[in-house]
């Protein structure tokens, strides 16, 4: 899973091939390893599947991270993510369960240090509790312009993500997809 606007971003579809790395990092038609299976732009969240016979590569998460549950976001708590760009990052959860640059059911958060909190490129990080390891959020957005100063990121609710998904947690935190 991942936002939407990374795998859709030239306007593709359910059954779209997967490179990794993406055609912006240099990938070409020789780095498939999967398909869109499914896409919900209310949440700017997409499920793709692994193609047949492509094994999962951690390394690709950029984290060793391992996500106990799922849960929602708390007014004032610090969480973690670690994007392409910006590395690992903490923020602050300053507004939860809102209307935020286009996303409904998201929460915003703020950067604790002076470090950029998000970049381009970081969308589809997961923002996590790294007390707990509990999964928490999507990164989706950050400021339309970092030239400004402002500081912030915009996170879906993964629990949000998951049920428009139609996709659950089985007990060993693998992902049990809804087929028909």
């Amino acid at each position: 899973m991942t936002a939407a606007h990374v795998l859709l971003a030239s306007g593709g579809c359910a059954g779209d091939v997967v490179l990794q790395p993406s055609p912006a990092d240099g990938g070409t038609l020789a780095d498939e390893v999967g398909f869109v299976s499914r896409a919900d732009l209310r949440s700017d969240s997409i499920l793709a599947l692994l193609a047949p016979g492509r094994a999962a590569d951690p390394a690709a998460a950029l984290t060793s991270v391992r996500f106990t549950a799922i849960r929602d976001p708390v007014l004032d708590e610090v969480l973690a993510k670690v994007g392409r760009t910006t590395g690992v990052r903490l923020g602050r959860v300053e507004a939860a369960f809102g209307q935020y640059m286009g996303l409904g059911d998201a929460f915003r958060l703020v950067g604790l240090d002076g470090n950029r909190i998000a970049e381009s490129g970081d969308s589809g990080a997961v923002w996590y509790d790294p007390n707990s390891g509990a999964a928490v959020g999507l990164h989706c957005k950050g400021p339309a312009a970092p030239e400004s100063g402002a500081n912030y990121a915009v996170a879906v609710r993964l629990s949000v993500a998951f049920r428009r998904l139609e996709v659950t947690l089985a007990r060993r935190l693998t992902c049990a997809i809804r087929t028909s």
